[in-house]
């Protein structure tokens, strides 16, 4: 009997690139667990099928990262040593399980399974698998394609020459390791797009695959053959579809074979069972836990008690297994045959890593089906699709449209909220990429290598397996920190390349990490098309002889979160005053740029994208990779108007020190306040991060500027940094005018109440709780006090229960945030103001206060000591003392007198030392400093 169809069994193989420079990463064992579990067995089970002479027929798609990491001997070194960890972590557990003999007998398994991948990985292949697969594929029996360079989703590859260097790089990668011309290609998550079959067409490739629905839609028909014979696309390259119901046969979660009760159970490993020093030989450093690959159970049912695992009756289910999917294709083109005037072709395609790592049986379950087919090949024969091609030219035409095998059927999972804030990033590297690829046609050996290596960063950037990994929730961090570092990367070799003044150590360290594709070309990039313009206009020009300034900051009128803000805001308009032209760039409150200009000053406020973040890390990062995306846009490498960098705390450190490097400038950097003092130590994973920040920011700065010596002392003590670098400058204010009268209806207490006011972020280091403590006795003797607490912040609710339990009731006021207008009409009428901070760099709205000839109640901590000299123009109590703080409310409340007279002193003090033309001035002083250090470095 005829052959009336034929099955294509195609099994695409993909990890994402990891290779770093210290081993043991936990990362790299998606590699080792992949070799060890799916690639060795198959390889095994086709040795055997070819040495048997079974007549089989298979498409294998090789990823070049997956290539590259397979040949790399790097790699091909740390797994054979944890290969070793797996034989004697199984030899251990036989020792540990000699009271549990079912147990013990899986462990067993186990043993001898490590003992022959070790023979088959060192002896019979010498560590050389893709060499293995070649072989393979020389026998007739194995059909090799390939798949994008670095597996992008290529429907959001931005421009046409960032789609042909992820092909062309691909296929010269496969002629390079296999010596022929690839016939097919593997469309990354089986995303296909209108344009892309030109694209393959142009490099010779006959085929792709693409989901059901592509097909189905494209040629126009309900027919339930369509899907079953290849679709000539405009191109005239060959499209076939996924077959729905084999594939539900094996990836259903519910229906498939991969759930059946025998099979080893996925998600029971002692990884997570055994104790940690037991373990520890043999985990990453830094991880408590981890698959081993030691599974003793079966899914046995829906139940936590899991029966032992039986290796051979899950071979034999295997093997029944495969002969009902042989019965069900051969049913399958029985019926389809019967209405097509060719034959059927039923297309099978899977993920290779679903056999033997999420499927344990799987490799045994491809094995047995080879057999099973070859044996009965009446209705059903397997083939590859070249094959079928050569005997069955597609006999339809259709134009697909965009669709993936993905949730949905399109692009939702590559782009949606969890991660669509990288395509901005990723499309702007790639327009810079071709733009520097049409500049340079003949450039030096070390712009060269640059330019190769931008393009591997690039191309490492954009894998599909980054906006995978971010929506599925996993190892979001470490793919977050994979594209930042790339396009980090990319960026500072573009700057260096710019200005030529190549980073050569730099560059060797990044070639020797992310060395792929070492035949790289960056000409591969060369503009197919008119160059556009990208990039809004520059910066204006300074003024004659002016001198100029970028500042960095994460907050900028109208956003004010703290200090920072309104302490930007007046340097900047005193700079200007006196002839700096400043540049200032900031976050935007709304999702587009907004640029103000003033006289020598501009503000370029840039959207943050995502807008909010599960990480307040990640979203820093995202900030500082726009203000990076934004200077590219505008300023060319050896082209910075500016003489100086400066940088506001250390939320805007990455970019500072990076454009301060690419643009060959001093960098100034203003610490605010540090995390060591805000928590008193650091002891969460955060802070530790945030403190290295701080850490890092200062030893990269020029000079360094404080605005206390109290500050001036805590960096020296914490960041070391070279004698000399650290200047107080201290905050200033403007003498505020008296605000406008506030409507009865938003003052919240009677007219003739004496207030006490208090004016900050309400955290746990402002000390409000202290004032609190001390409201009751101060109004034990003067009940007419009403206390006004203006402000918010996280610690608001905890300081209302707190009120709440010491009855103060309508005696306080909490404010909420107040603007410029209220917060002075506060500061005219306030009898007092408190300012009882555990920890104050400076303590900038008690500067307010004594500028509005207020007198000011402060805690003797930090920079607060500083400004007030105690019985002379202000009184200081011990931080945190409640009582010493109701005794010195209670003594102004009691003598008036004393109260107008620290007022009058207070005021003149900031009159005398803290104008912002003085501050100015010596900032400027240490601008000077910075640019005659730089330029002598």
């Amino acid at each position: 009997m005829a052959v009336q169809g034929y099955l294509a069994l195609v099994l695409h193989s993909h990890l994402p690139f990891v290779r770093h420079q210290r081993s043991r990463r936990l990362q790299e064992r998606w590699l080792f667990e992949a070799i060890h579990e799916c690639y060795l067995p198959l390889l095994d089970a086709l040795d055997r099928l070819v040495q048997e002479g079974v007549n089989f027929r298979l498409t294998l798609s090789l990823s070049p990262p997956l290539i590259t990491m397979l040949d790399d001997h790097l790699l091909q070194d740390r797994f054979s040593s944890f290969l070793d960890d797996l034989l004697e972590l199984s030899a251990r557990e036989i020792d540990y399980l000699h009271a549990s003999p079912a147990l013990r007998s899986v462990a067993e398994f186990y043993h001898q399974r490590f003992l022959h991948w070790h023979e088959l990985y060192h002896h019979r292949y010498g560590g050389d698998l893709v060499g293995a697969f070649a072989r393979l594929a020389r026998s007739g029996n194995l059909e090799l394609i390939t798949s994008a360079a670095t597996h992008a989703y290529l429907p959001l590859v931005h421009t046409p020459e960032g789609r042909h260097a992820q092909v062309e790089i691909a296929l010269e990668l496969y002629r390079r390791r296999f010596g022929r011309d690839c016939p097919g290609f593997w469309l990354p998550e089986c995303a296909f797009t209108p344009g892309l079959d030109s694209l393959l067409r142009e490099y010779g490739i006959r085929y792709f695959i693409v989901d059901t629905h592509c097909l189905a839609y494209a040629a126009g028909s309900e027919a339930p053959d369509i899907i079953y014979q290849p679709l000539a696309c405009p191109a005239g390259v060959a499209a076939l579809a996924r077959d729905p119901e084999s594939s539900q046969s094996v990836w259903n979660r519910w229906s498939g074979y991969p759930g059946d009760p025998v099979y080893r159970e996925f998600y029971r490993d002692i990884g997570y069972e055994r104790a940690y020093a037991y373990l520890r030989p043999y985990l990453p450093p830094g991880v408590s836990k981890a698959d081993t690959g030691l599974k003793y159970y079966r899914i046995t049912g829906d139940t936590e008690a899991k029966e032992p695992y039986d290796p051979a009756a899950a071979a034999l289910r295997a093997g029944v297994h495969a002969r009902n999917f042989m019965f069900n294709r051969e049913k399958q083109v029985e019926f389809l045959a019967r209405n097509m005037q060719q034959p059927p072709l039923v297309v099978s395609p899977y993920d290779t890593e679903l056999f033997g790592h999420w499927w344990f049986e799987g490799p045994i379950w491809l094995e047995e089906l080879c057999r099973a087919v070859a044996g009965e090949q009446d209705t059903l024969a397997m083939t590859t699709i070249s094959r079928y091609l050569d005997g069955h030219p597609p006999a339809r035409e259709g134009n697909p449209g965009l669709a993936s095998w993905g949730e949905g059927g399109y692009s939702h999972v590559w782009l949606n909220p969890s991660n669509d804030w990288i395509y901005r990033h990723l499309h702007q590297a790639e327009k810079t990429m071709v733009y520097q690829a049409a500049t340079w046609t003949n450039p030096p050996e070390m712009t060269r290598r640059a330019l190769n290596q931008m393009a591997r960063e690039l191309l490492l950037a954009q894998g599909s397996d980054w906006p995978f990994i971010l929506n599925a929730g996993t190892d979001t961090g470490y793919a977050t920190r994979r594209v930042v570092s790339h396009l980090l990367n990319f960026s500072r070799l573009a700057r260096q390349v710019e200005a030529q003044a190549i980073d050569t150590k730099f560059l060797t360290t990044l070639e020797g990490q992310d060395n792929l594709f070492p035949f790289m070309d960056y000409r591969v990039y060369r503009p197919r098309r008119p160059m556009p313009a990208y990039g809004p206009p520059a910066f204006p020009p300074a003024g004659p002889r002016h001198a100029r300034a970028l500042m960095l900051t994460w907050e900028y009128p109208p956003r004010v979160v703290g200090g920072i803000a309104p302490h930007v805001h007046d340097l900047s308009e005193a700079l200007a005053r006196q002839g700096t032209e400043v540049d200032i760039i900031t976050i935007a409150e709304v999702n587009s740029v907004t640029v103000e200009h003033r006289p020598r000053i501009h503000i370029y406020r840039l959207p943050v994208w995502p807008a909010h973040s599960s990480s307040f890390r990640e979203w820093v990062f995202q900030f500082n990779l726009s203000m990076l995306d934004f200077l590219e846009n505008n300023v060319p490498a050896g082209r910075a108007p500016w003489q100086v960098i400066h940088a506001h705390d250390w939320l805007v450190a990455y970019a500072a020190v990076s454009s301060a490097q690419a643009y060959g400038l001093p960098l100034v950097a203003t610490i605010h306040a540090t995390e060591y003092g805000r928590n008193h130590g650091v002891f969460t994973e955060e802070q530790q991060a945030i403190h290295q920040v701080e850490s890092w920011l200062v030893g990269q700065a020029a000079q360094v500027i404080c605005c206390s010596q109290y500050m001036a002392r805590e960096i020296t003590t914490l960041f070391s940094p070279a004698a000399g670098k650290v200047h107080m400058v201290p905050n200033g204010v403007d003498l505020p005018a008296t605000g406008d009268e506030l409507p009865p209806d938003e003052r919240n207490w009677p007219d003739n109440t004496r207030l006490v006011l208090f004016v900050g972020r309400l955290v746990p280091e402002k000390g409000v709780q202290t004032l609190l403590a001390a409201a009751p006795s101060v109004l034990a003797g003067h009940p007419e006090a009403h206390f006004v607490i203006a402000g918010n912040g996280p610690y608001e609710p905890e300081l209302r229960r707190m009120a709440w339990d010491l009855g103060l009731g309508d005696r306080v006021t909490f404010a909420g945030f107040v603007g410029a207008r209220t917060r002075n009409w506060l500061l005219s009428r306030a009898e007092i103001c408190v300012f009882p901070s555990l920890y104050e760099p400076f303590g900038i709205v008690a500067l307010e206060a004594m500028a509005a000839g207020r007198p000011v109640v402060a805690a003797a901590s930090g920079g607060l000591a500083e400004i007030i000299t105690h019985g002379q123009d202000g009184l200081l109590f011990p931080p945190g003392k409640a009582p010493a703080l109701a005794a010195a409310l209670i003594q102004l409340l009691d003598e008036p007198e004393l109260a107008r007279y620290l007022g009058r002193q207070g005021r003149e003090k900031v009159k005398r030392l803290y104008n912002w033309d003085d501050i100015a001035r010596a900032t400027q002083e240490v601008y000077s400093l910075a640019v005659t250090a730089g330029a002598a470095k």
